[in-house]
């Protein structure tokens, strides 16, 4: 039996929601809208998704601690940057902007990610670092849901795939059923999942 009505907590409220697509639609728009402040410099960008952590009451955000937090995670993530307190992060290459956004979400520590097309637009090196990483924080005990359309991508990292067409769950395959053929048919609607 499908949920009919929930909740979803993505920003501190939480919002009643009746159909299932209608909450994760709500959940991924608020993802996005705190994805990142271009205009803002890197370390506010690192910052924002955990900013509660480095808030010190009436006396505003300890810039020193958010300063080495936001460092840490910049070397981790080979984030080539300049300054991270002055520079914009909309002045960073493809692939950094997705760095920072990543560590944003590294300073959060979720328990659960969700990376929508994280390497689209980013160069082959760039992309190899966020799969390291991803493998990083599945190891970690971390859940980790990636929506690609990049079936060698899936095929490298994924323990298992999910095929979804018009909204609907095609098939799924486990790491040892992968087959290419098999996972394209079923995106086709051309054949089923093991």
């Amino acid at each position: 039996s499908l949920m009919r009505q929930g909740y979803v907590d993505a920003t501190g409220v939480q919002d009643l929601f009746f159909e299932a697509r209608a909450a994760v639609d709500a959940l991924l728009k608020a993802i996005k809208a705190k994805e990142r402040t271009p205009k803002a410099p890197i370390l506010d960008n690192l910052g924002l998704a955990a900013l509660r952590r480095w808030v010190q009451g009436w006396l505003g955000v300890d810039q020193a601690a958010l300063r080495a937090s936001g460092s840490q995670v910049a070397q981790r993530l080979r984030l080539r940057t300049e300054n991270l307190e002055a520079q914009p992060a909309k002045s960073l290459s493809g692939g950094n902007q997705q760095k920072v956004v990543l560590g944003k979400w590294l300073l959060a520590r979720p328990q659960v990610y969700i990376l929508d097309e994280p390497t689209r637009g980013v160069d082959v090196g760039a992309k190899y670092e966020i799969y390291s990483l991803i493998g990083e924080l599945a190891a970690g005990g971390a859940g980790v849901l990636m929506i690609s359309s990049e079936l060698d991508e899936l095929l490298g990292v994924a323990d298992r795939i999910v095929v979804m067409a018009n909204g609907e769950v095609q098939a799924t395959f486990v790491q040892e059923a992968f087959d290419r053929e098999r996972i394209l048919a079923a995106a086709f609607r051309e054949g089923v999942g093991a």
